[in-house]
């Protein structure tokens, strides 16, 4: 017998997608393996709810870190956060809550995130999104 495969829902690729960061779970002891060799490590994973979409997204877990060459950083920091630098001091459950435009590519039967942008623009250092902050009409959000 073969367990049947979960399918998940496709998403609209090379487009931007609004959405909103739901959910951001840690990991202090998570272990990935690269290239054969394990190593144990601090891991976050963002999910988030894109309009039009029944199902939630998120991203797989990343290591946790806001050096320049992070996807943490290149994905999240650098973009969504005012003066954003590499290794800056701030708290990322600030981004929950965060309206955001995502674009997907596809990668052979695979979908992945390519980007992710501001609704409204950059968020300061420390400052947090209100919980359940009325979402912005098309009209409002920043086309890019």
């Amino acid at each position: 017998m073969i367990p049947k495969m979960k399918e998940f829902e496709k998403v609209k690729v090379d487009e931007w997608i609004n959405g909103e960061i739901t959910k951001i779970e840690y990991d202090l002891q998570h272990e990935f393996i690269f290239k054969g060799e394990k190593k144990i490590g601090p891991a976050v994973k963002v999910q988030f709810q894109l309009d039009s979409y029944k199902d939630k997204k998120s991203t797989g877990w990343w290591s946790f870190n806001y050096s320049d060459k992070s996807k943490v950083y290149k994905f999240f920091i650098q973009p969504l956060v005012e003066g954003a630098t590499p290794n800056m001091k701030f708290d990322f459950d600030n981004l929950l809550n965060l309206r955001i435009k995502v674009m997907y590519a596809q990668n052979g039967e695979y979908q992945n995130i390519f980007a992710v942008r501001p609704s409204q623009g950059k968020i300061l250092p420390g400052v947090a999104k209100e919980p359940n902050e009325a979402p912005l009409t098309a009209e409002e959000e920043v086309q890019f």
